[in-house]
């Protein structure tokens, strides 16, 4: 991983993704990877911040008796911003501008709600927003 320039994570299950980035040292190891750029897509984005805004359902696939749940509404918290994806998209209901505005109101950090054709460009503690679609920015 020192020698990779580039790391790509997918989406999914924000949850097992913080767990295995934490099992594996990933986590740890990621702040020290200064010339690396990370590329976290979707559950990939999320788990970098320090608000797992798909809590809910992730805590959906938790295995009975599994510890994973517990604090599921944090992530690793390796940026200072809260991500929320998926903006507008008409099959995910819970990402309407409205939930998304309703959910950001306890989060302590600015949180971004984002649609599928916008990014964050984040170095430090500077975002930029790379987009050709629609975002919103809610403020602590």
């Amino acid at each position: 991983m020192r020698r990779a320039d580039t790391i790509i994570v997918w989406g999914g299950d924000v949850l097992y993704l913080r767990h295995w980035m934490q099992e594996s040292g990933l986590a740890t190891l990621l702040p020290e990877l200064e010339n690396a750029v990370y590329l976290g897509i979707r559950a990939g984005s999320i788990v970098v911040t320090p608000f797992n805004d798909d809590a809910d359902v992730d805590r959906r696939f938790v295995p009975d008796g599994s510890d994973r749940g517990r604090d599921a509404e944090h992530a690793l918290g390796l940026v200072d911003i809260a991500l929320f994806p998926h903006l507008d998209n008409a099959d995910m209901p819970e990402a309407s501008l409205d939930e998304i505005r309703r959910w950001s109101q306890g989060i302590p950090v600015p949180t971004y709600a984002i649609d599928d054709d916008t990014a964050l460009r984040i170095v430090g503690h500077a975002v930029e927003v790379v987009s050709e679609g629609s975002w919103s920015l809610f403020t602590p």
